[in-house]
């Protein structure tokens, strides 16, 4: 598959690509885009890119883009192609309004990569994002807010700390 990452916090956006690049999928990385009706997107050393949607199988889409559009008006662009979205932003609300506007799921950012470091969620199911995804994403979550959950929070904590 080939997986456009957009995301603005580099530590997370490296840790991600690290997790998706070992499971044999090409990675693309924008941070923001800067107009939502043209698909000029802004890399991570500031450089506008442009990009075609139709190129992609999958797009992970922060919600929350510092100083770019929303996640929310980015989706249609991805939506418009026939390209699963997934929202991954930090905030229910922000994922919600990206599910509105044709993303096919979300999972909080925490979940998201939580779900990606133990392999509980593969890209190609975030794609298909069916009930058993939600379900599989679900228990993710539960199990990181657990009292117990210490070691399987921590595993991913390593990870983003490598990336800092």
């Amino acid at each position: 598959m080939k997986v456009l990452v957009v995301e603005d916090t580099a530590y997370m956006a490296k840790a991600v690509i690290g997790l998706i690049k070992n499971l044999g999928h090409e990675v693309v990385w924008v941070i923001g885009f800067k107009d939502p009706e043209v698909p000029v997107c802004i890399d991570p050393d500031g450089a506008e890119v442009t990009l075609d949607a139709k190129d992609f199988d999958l797009v992970f889409m922060d919600g929350d883009l510092e100083g770019h559009a929303e996640g929310k008006d980015l989706v249609p662009v991805f939506a418009k192609a026939g390209v699963p979205c997934v929202g991954t932003s930090s905030t229910v609300d922000m994922n919600e309004a990206m599910v509105e506007a044709g993303a096919v799921g979300y999972a909080l950012k925490v979940t998201f990569f939580l779900a990606l470091v133990h392999n509980r969620v593969s890209p190609e199911q975030f794609a298909s994002f069916t009930e058993e995804t939600a379900q599989a994403l679900a228990s993710v979550e539960a199990q990181s807010r657990a009292e117990d959950g210490k070691e399987f929070r921590q595993a991913g904590e390593v990870l983003i700390r490598e990336h800092m």
